[in-house]
């Protein structure tokens, strides 16, 4: 699903940056020379593989009761 061109320490370290505050996908993109549409796409799957995650976790954890 991720694109391989990027090094995975980069993509977390683009992740890290955007959710903490630090900079916005412009600012990131222009330190990086990452298009902001691959940091916005990176953006969009972290939150879906984080939705989908708590989703699990949830019925999970009602499974158990």
């Amino acid at each position: 699903m991720w694109s391989s061109k990027y090094s995975e320490e980069i993509k977390k370290k683009v992740l890290e940056m955007y959710l903490h505050g630090e900079a916005n996908v412009a600012k990131i993109s222009k330190k990086y020379g990452i298009p902001a549409s691959t940091i916005k796409n990176w953006i969009s799957l972290y939150r879906k593989e984080e939705q989908e995650r708590a989703e699990r976790s949830k019925a999970a954890s009602r499974s158990k009761h």
